[in-house]
């Protein structure tokens, strides 16, 4: 009887051990779903961000990086909100990965696979706002048009892929946001 209960205990040992081993997952919306594993050298860059990014010009840039948190790769966004002056209409925002990255932005068919994606599809007036969605750069820049013709708040998710990766490799971002009419 002590036999089998030894064993049972180097058998749970063994078997906790091995969960607290896993790697850690790329974070992002659906990390709890997937099973991307990233490491410290898929990401090593360091990266700075701001709160705000006033855009008063035809073409806002934001920068954007992957970055190394301790645990997982991180998708990090220059400006946690992007504050569209009123007067400017049709400027095109984007968003840019360093030279060098290995990481890219894809145009995907599928909805749930573009680059930028709107966290509420259905937020007044989102379709007549942006339009001209497109990936440039060999997939380093991300570019859309708003229209800014409203005072609205629009959340939104970059994703970028790792070079070379499957349409599972795949990292979102934390929620940042586009503010019409500033």
């Amino acid at each position: 009887m002590t036999t089998t209960k030894l064993v049972c205990i180097v058998w749970a040992t063994v078997a906790l051990a091995g969960c607290a081993a896993k790697p850690p997952v790329a974070s992002g919306g659906s990390a709890g779903t997937r099973s991307f594993v990233t490491t410290q050298k898929d990401c090593p860059d360091s990266f700075t961000k701001g709160p705000l990014n006033a855009c008063q010009g035809p073409q806002c840039l934001t920068a954007v990086n992957v970055v190394w948190d301790g645990n997982a790769c991180q998708l990090v966004v220059g400006a946690q909100t992007i504050q569209m002056d009123k007067t400017n209409r049709g400027a095109f925002l984007s968003w840019w990965l360093p030279t060098g990255s290995t990481w890219e932005f894809r145009e995907e068919s599928s909805r749930f696979a573009l680059p930028i994606n709107f966290t509420d599809q259905n937020a007044p007036g989102l379709r007549d706002q942006f339009s001209q969605r497109m990936v440039v750069g060999n997939g380093r820049r991300v570019m859309i048009k708003n229209e800014n013709t409203n005072g609205r708040k629009y959340e939104y998710q970059l994703r970028v892929f790792k070079v070379g990766g499957g349409p599972n490799d795949f990292i979102d971002s934390l929620d940042p946001a586009i503010q019409n009419d500033f």
